[in-house]
């Protein structure tokens, strides 16, 4: 016969019946329970509860301040009714404090202490912004807060082993490789640096299945975490927080993985393992910088910046890493895998990033560095300056930037190219003098034959491409890409003439130039000069503005001045002047040609179109020589 309680034994003298002996007997134990909960004794509470819910309603010495949260009522407990359905639990609803607000407690018999004990409280708690109640277990939301409250205490323990107990296995690989400066800052920015005060922990928790959202807030902004429940234990899955810097980057785990890629990145730099920064790199970085490159010419302190805490920026769709040692910060750029590598990726692959790009930055000089400009921009002045000294304009337009190709390359023919002359551009291998970086503009200063050139490369669409050539020059701008702007023109100019080609003149001449001449007459009209002749002499002197040039060709003893205007998005001839020598009168182009057309206006235009350089045999031309239409 088994062992009778006190409180049955007690039933049993008096000759209380049978069900009102469970009565006392349960309301005896949901006192207990609501004193202790009411006196905020944890001891009490224990006592007063099954081994299952003090292991996970109990287990922290703050439990009895996170009890205030899932809104339990304290008061005075009236047991309502009794379920006795199971031999081995009790449903008990009761009603609690002056606003009788119900209760519903289970109750099971713990062989140990020979009693019955609360082993789980369901209430009923209004949803936000809503008049109606949900009803949910405590023990599960007990289990929650004391889970939050045990991962912030083990990221500000700042040990490794501690973090990644309260973290999902991916969270926790994420965090197995970081540098222990890294793991710090990632700990400091999710937990804090100081314990959380009683007043200031009021998590707000949603709760489905396996996952849970809490959101803490913080003093810079509102913290709030992805959890996933494993075998009954809430692991931190990631964070992110509001309230911060724009640019930073929120996401916990989208943090690490970029992090964990500039590690494993500067490590196999430091080792030169290309075949490892092949895995590492967008695909333009590597084939293009990387692998051709010698490492060694731009060495990467790899081992002490990782010692070094670092900063983040988030852009739209890359994440900067920087890290700085001494006076030079380190910048490394990385991007998801689609735009890594241009193509769509494997989803298992989601969460893989690439270095895109390194830079350098050194305050002292100001020097901004790009790896890819270090290992890029000799190979590509060598080709070019062999590109350009043949005027292969073809090839010249794989190797240039959209700007110097629509302004030159791509503007005019290549035989229009090749025609033009400059003296600075010589036929020779060019010898390495000065490298200068800014970020995405590189300039280097070769010697080519007895010159020397400046060649500005720019970083366009991951690689290094010229935007012009600086040559040492005087009486004009140095830029090629100017000086090719205005002698392309002429050059097209001077090929109509010589071809007789009435549409070609027309194109390389203003509008002026067209209406009074090209559209009056089918050849060119005679002025004693010997234009195409004149318009071929090397470039003396020019200056260049936004839509009006002057171009001054001269051999030291002829002189053509070209005025150009910029029409259509493009430099035209407007005019041209040619100087004589000592004592006799310039010859303005456009004025001879309308007083030559006005004086022959009642003649029959010629057959054919006579080129500008057809020499005559008497001294002043033919009146049936041309005729206007």
């Amino acid at each position: 016969m088994k062992r009778l309680t006190s409180a049955a034994l007690a039933c049993s003298v008096l000759g209380v019946s049978l069900p009102g002996c469970t009565g006392l007997i349960t309301q005896r134990a949901v006192t207990a329970f609501a004193r202790g909960l009411e006196n905020k004794d944890l001891a009490q509470l224990k006592s007063s509860s099954s081994d299952e819910f003090g292991s996970r309603a109990l287990r922290l010495p703050e439990a009895t301040q996170d009890l205030r949260l899932v809104q339990l009522p304290t008061g005075k407990a009236k047991v309502v009714s009794i379920d006795e359905s199971s031999p081995k639990e009790r449903v008990v609803v009761v009603e609690v404090g002056e606003s009788k607000k119900r209760v519903e407690y289970r109750l099971t018999r713990n062989p140990k202490k020979g009693r019955w004990v609360v082993d789980d409280v369901f209430v009923g708690q209004k949803l936000e912004g809503s008049s109606s109640e949900v009803v949910r277990s405590v023990t599960d939301q007990m289990n929650m807060l004391l889970c939050v409250r045990e991962m912030l205490a083990a990221l500000q323990s700042r040990e490794r082993e501690a973090m990644q107990t309260v973290t999902t296995p991916e969270l926790a690989k994420e965090l197995e490789g970081l540098p222990p400066a890294w793991l710090d800052k990632i700990a400091s920015r999710v937990a804090g640096d100081s314990p959380i005060r009683a007043n200031s922990f009021r998590p707000e928790v949603r709760m489905e299945q396996d996952r849970a959202a809490v959101g803490l807030r913080r003093g810079d902004g509102l913290l709030v975490m992805e959890f996933r429940n494993s075998s009954g234990r809430w692991l931190l899955n990631d964070a992110s927080w509001s309230g911060g810097k724009e640019e930073e980057v929120s996401s916990v785990r989208k943090l690490c993985t970029s992090l964990t890629q500039a590690r494993q990145f500067l490590e196999a730099y430091a080792a030169g393992d290309k075949p490892a920064l092949a895995q590492m790199s967008t695909r333009e970085f590597h084939e293009k910088s990387l692998l051709p490159g010698d490492l060694s010419r731009a060495p990467l302190p790899a081992m002490d910046l990782l010692t070094q805490p670092f900063d983040v920026q988030q852009h739209r769709e890359r994440i900067d890493v920087l890290l700085t040692l001494n006076d030079t910060t380190y910048t490394l750029n990385i991007v998801p895998p689609k735009s890594a590598i241009g193509e769509e990726t494997d989803p298992a692959m989601a969460s893989e990033r690439r270095v895109e790009e390194v830079t350098v930055y050194d305050r002292k000089s100001g020097e901004i560095k790009r790896l890819s400009a270090v290992f890029q921009s000799q190979a590509v002045v060598e080709v070019y300056s062999e590109l350009l000294a043949a005027r292969d304009a073809v090839q010249l337009r794989q190797l240039s930037t959209t700007d110097f190709n629509d302004r030159v390359w791509k503007r005019f023919p290549p035989q229009i190219l090749q025609a033009i002359g400059l003296n600075e551009i010589e036929t020779a291998p060019p010898t390495h003098a000065t490298t200068v970086f800014q970020g995405p503009v590189t300039e280097v200063t070769v010697m080519q034959g007895s010159r020397a050139l400046t060649y500005v490369l720019h970083s366009e669409g991951g690689r290094l491409v010229v935007d012009d050539v600086l040559m040492p020059v005087l009486n004009r701008p140095s830029s090629l890409k100017k000086t090719m702007q205005v002698l392309a023109p002429i050059a097209e100019f001077r090929a109509g003439l010589a071809s007789g080609d009435r549409n070609a003149l027309m194109a390389a001449s203003g509008t002026g130039l067209d209406r009074i001449v090209w559209q009056q007459v089918q050849e060119t009209p005679e002025i004693g000069v010997n234009i195409e002749g004149r318009l071929a002499l090397p470039i003396h002197a020019a200056k260049i503005d936004a839509t009006q040039s002057r171009v001054t060709l001269s051999n030291g003893r002829e002189v053509a001045e070209v005025d150009l205007i910029l029409e259509r998005d493009r430099f035209v001839v407007e005019d041209v002047t040619f100087l004589e020598g000592p004592g006799q009168a310039p010859v303005a182009m456009l004025q001879a040609m309308r007083r030559e057309i006005a004086r022959d206006m009642q003649h029959r235009t010629a057959p054919q179109v006579l080129p500008a350089s057809y020499e005559r045999s008497a001294a002043a031309p033919a009146a049936d020589d041309f005729r206007p239409l």
